[in-house]
């Protein structure tokens, strides 16, 4: 069994001003998803919403994990990672941010997540020497670490350069394949999403998603 998220009548907004209209949308373990649309559209609106740092003004959002338990509030903030462009890192060093971070300290995994993303060298630097590209690497291995059913990248990637982006494309695709589910939001498609995802637009809330067959699917 798959886990799932599922928006029902989701609606979102401040004062009188509507930013979020979902009717129904579901996103499931293992699958990459890239959620596109124009600045201001409510790309980042709608993934802190998935991740619980919003609530909604109206309709359901419930997380189902591959047993099919449905995890409440706090639950769902455990098994949901999402990242910003610029992550918040603990004012520390690297090696104690993955030991806080993460849901096992166990040495063989947090040595294994610095060899991974390239963190051996700096794991006793304090987060404050960090570049951003550093500073993206860390907060992605924090992710890789807690072992989410979801991952919500908001622009997580734009510090990267072009090796680092295929070692860490190739570490996401790992964990897409052991059952996380990927939702990658960009201007364009990236080394995560290029070729792979299912393509979501987002506009003026509403969200768009054209499958392979002839009509685009109406989420709002």
């Amino acid at each position: 069994m798959k886990a799932e998220l599922k928006l029902d009548g989701i609606q979102f907004g401040y004062d009188s001003k509507q930013l979020i209209n979902v009717n129904h949308c579901v996103f499931s373990s293992g699958e990459i998803v890239w959620l596109k649309g124009e600045n201001g559209s409510g790309k980042t609106t709608l993934m802190r919403l998935l991740a619980g740092l919003l609530s909604p003004s109206s309709g359901r959002l419930n997380l189902k994990d591959q047993q099919g338990n449905v995890l409440s509030a706090k639950q769902r903030q455990e098994r949901i990672v999402y990242l910003h462009p610029t992550p918040y890192l603990f004012d520390m060093s690297v090696i104690k941010n993955l030991k806080l971070f993460s849901r096992s300290s166990h040495p063989v995994a947090l040595k294994q997540a610095l060899s991974l993303f390239s963190l051996d060298d700096i794991q006793h630097w304090h987060v404050k020497k960090l570049s951003a590209g550093q500073q993206q690497r860390l907060a992605l291995a924090r992710a890789w670490l807690k072992k989410p059913l979801f991952l919500l990248l908001d622009e997580t990637l734009v510090h990267l350069d072009q090796q680092k982006l295929g070692m860490i494309n190739g570490l996401l695709q790992q964990m897409v394949d052991d059952g996380c589910c990927i939702i990658s939001c960009s201007h364009q498609a990236d080394a995560v999403t290029f070729g792979n995802s299912r393509e979501i637009t987002i506009k003026n809330g509403s969200l768009y998603e054209l499958p392979t067959s002839v009509e685009a699917q109406t989420y709002g």
